[in-house]
């Protein structure tokens, strides 16, 4: 905590300093002790999740209630607000608009809109912080790859000869003169045991991947990326094909199994006495989680619902997707196809939801970012948001503010991204990543000004 009568941070409890404390002039971050000491009451109903906070005074001493480290951001900036009226326009611009004579009486209980909001424009990762930007701690990054993933968890050079079940049916490919690039096989080509070789495999690359950020809470088990001519878009394998047409012309049903059986490997791992060992010893810790993500993105876009004769998804009477029955698809050595129920330890038939510990990350490149997801323009993709909201998990949301094809050329999505930031609100989304010119200082078209929306 800081001690403001001496300016300085004090990281240990002096029992001199304790029984004096609401008459001295302190601020606290998170200290139950002296919490307990001052008389602190928090609101034991709200849930501050990832990113609120609350700020109360006591005496002349200040206390802060996060509950993880992007709270520490919040909570800081909300502070500077109030005391000096801080507010970071841009990396060089920041205005205050108080002196920061008085110390205001605090009692405030707050959570951001969206609790993680990153902004792919150009900035520091000091600029991020001061802006209220989540910083680049909020995903496990794999070889400097945190969605584009698939082959930094299974390197095709590693297992490709030993497990090729594991791997697409197209590898690589020659397209228009140029090497392609395969994706993995989610059901392993219809092999119980090569696809239960490939999950326990995915789970240890996640716990190697986990041992190494122990303070990052996401995790996204993507697909290699689609976008070019040289790419492969998806398994198409006997099994795999029976899967995208069972669950409605999509590969999310094979891609959500795989991340469910992860999730629950990892969570298992979890609850070891060597993991809860690991990371309270590593940073402290004392309940680790962690969240599994699946992309939505390229071939997984659309839900894996139910859906009328016609293909269009059925919606239940809150307008969310119904879940579909589980299905895994058996293939012979002469390619013959069998269609087996999923069935739980009691018999009973599995519906295709999320794990307590496995969320969606909505990336829908396609869609027409100049119009919101409330116009016509985007129906398609508001109706996928909509049916992948009936299967559970958080709700993470890329989206997209700039033209690829003409990558300076002014990209005016203003009006239509706060339209936007309402709907995904209104879905309960709580990630929002706004994708523009990607790491880019010479930002056009205001594009600065965006990324101060943006926070």
């Amino acid at each position: 905590y800081y001690d403001a009568d001496n300016d300085k941070k004090v990281d240990s409890v002096d029992p001199t300093m304790v029984a004096p404390l609401p008459a001295k002039k302190y601020i606290v971050f998170s200290h139950p002790a002296l919490e307990a000491e001052a008389g602190v009451v928090w609101d034991a109903d709200v849930d501050l999740d990832y990113s609120g906070y609350m700020i109360k005074t006591v005496g002349d001493t200040v206390f802060m209630k996060v509950n993880s480290h992007y709270g520490y951001q919040t909570v800081c900036l909300a502070f500077l607000r109030e005391v000096i009226g801080y507010e970071r326009y841009a990396e060089d611009t920041i205005a205050y608009s108080k002196d920061g004579s008085k110390m205001p009486t605090f009692d405030l209980v707050e959570k951001p809109d969206f609790d993680l909001v990153w902004r792919s424009g150009f900035i520091s990762e000091n600029g991020k912080t001061g802006s209220g930007v989540t910083n680049s701690r909020t995903f496990t990054y794999i070889n400097g790859n945190f969605v584009h993933n698939s082959f930094d968890y299974l390197p095709y050079d590693v297992y490709g000869e030993s497990h090729r079940k594991w791997y697409s049916d197209v590898v690589t490919q020659l397209v228009h003169g140029g090497a392609g690039i395969g994706q993995l096989c989610y059901s392993a080509h219809g092999d119980k045991e090569e696809y239960a070789l490939m999950v326990e495999n995915y789970v240890n690359k996640t716990i190697e991947f986990m041992k190494k950020k122990p303070n990052v809470d996401n995790i996204v088990l993507g697909q290699m990326d689609v976008i070019g001519n040289d790419r492969v878009s998806r398994c198409t394998c006997a099994s795999c094909n029976a899967a995208f047409s069972y669950y409605g012309d999509t590969n999310a049903g094979s891609h959500l199994a795989l991340v469910n059986n992860v999730a629950r490997g990892v969570a298992e791992w979890l609850e070891t006495e060597e993991a809860k060992t690991y990371f309270k010893e590593v940073a402290g810790i004392e309940n680790k989680t962690m969240n599994v993500l699946v992309l939505v993105y390229g071939s997984s876009i659309n839900p894996p619902v139910q859906r009328t004769d016609g293909g269009a998804i059925l919606f239940d009477e809150n307008g969310k997707g119904l879940p579909k029955q589980q299905k895994w698809f058996n293939v012979d050595d002469e390619g013959n196809v069998t269609e087996e129920d999923v069935l739980d330890e009691n018999g009973n038939p599995v519906y295709l939801v999320c794990e307590p510990n496995a969320d969606l990350f909505y990336c829908a490149s396609s869609a027409n970012y100049l119009h919101s997801f409330y116009e016509a323009e985007n129906n398609a993709y508001s109706n996928m948001v909509k049916g992948w909201s009936g299967l559970g998990g958080n709700f993470y949301v890329w989206t997209y503010e700039v033209n690829y094809y003409n990558y300076m050329y002014p990209y005016n999505s203003y009006d239509s991204m706060l339209e936007n930031m309402r709907y995904f609100k209104n879905q309960k989304a709580n990630h929002l990543l706004y994708q523009g010119l990607w790491e880019n200082k010479n930002n056009a078209a205001f594009d600065k000004l965006r990324t101060y929306i943006c926070s």
